[in-house]
């Protein structure tokens, strides 16, 4: 996990360089517009910056027509070692998913994909500790070597909010879609900003088809 994550955070890196500022500027503007707008006293600031620069990197496309990660793979293709190229192109074929933790053990986790009902052994390391029976998360598998590992872009959506999140994938099952959609995890991330800040709030009332609180309000502090 340890090499992939770290052939990750040198595209990242690579990607967010001086060439990409006007892109990365205009992406950012567009997520949080839809997703919430985030702030530094905000406890999840430091993994909402990770989401959105990972949606950057592996959603996105540039103005040259492909999605930044794709973009790094065709520039960088020469300089690239076998194994390099081999994880980049592991990490493009990425699958965001909604899951559903079924087993902890670390350094082991057993999650249920909840758009096909799917088991899913994955080696997540010593974040593993960190996870519990029952969590909701909206994350990313990365396959590579006959493994799955998570990347360091996760979202906890709260227990109540499964029934939400099982009728939404159910709708858009219906409506013909292949998988989540970008829409439905914009959406979710906008609804887990507000529980995040309104806990005094049942989880029913934020997670559910016309959230009353504007995506980028806070709560007042005491």
């Amino acid at each position: 996990m340890s090499e992939i994550r770290a052939q990750l955070d040198k595209i990242v890196k690579a990607l967010t360089g001086e060439g990409y500022a006007a892109e990365l500027q205009a992406a950012r503007q567009a997520y949080y517009a839809v997703t919430g707008e985030i702030f530094e006293d905000d406890a999840s600031f430091e993994m909402r910056m990770i989401t959105f620069l990972e949606w950057f990197v592996f959603d996105r496309p540039l103005a040259r027509g492909v999605v930044p990660i794709r973009a790094y793979l065709e520039d960088h293709a020469a300089d690239l070692s076998p194994e390099e190229r081999e994880m980049t192109e592991a990490l493009l074929r990425q699958h965001h998913g909604l899951y559903r933790a079924k087993k902890v053990k670390p350094p082991v986790l057993h999650l249920k994909d909840l758009w096909d009902g799917r088991l899913i052994r994955v080696e997540a390391g010593d974040t593993a500790q960190s996870f519990h029976a029952d969590d909701l998360l909206d994350a990313r598998l990365v396959s590579w070597k006959e493994k799955t590992f998570l990347t360091e872009g996760i979202l906890f959506h709260p227990a109540g909010a499964l029934d939400y999140l099982q009728a939404e994938l159910k709708a858009l099952r219906k409506g013909g879609a292949g998988g989540p959609t970008e829409a439905l995890f914009f959406r979710l991330a906008a609804m887990l900003l507000k529980y995040d800040r309104y806990r005094n709030i049942k989880t029913e009332l934020i997670y559910k088809n016309a959230p009353e609180v504007p995506p980028g309000g806070r709560a007042d502090k005491d």
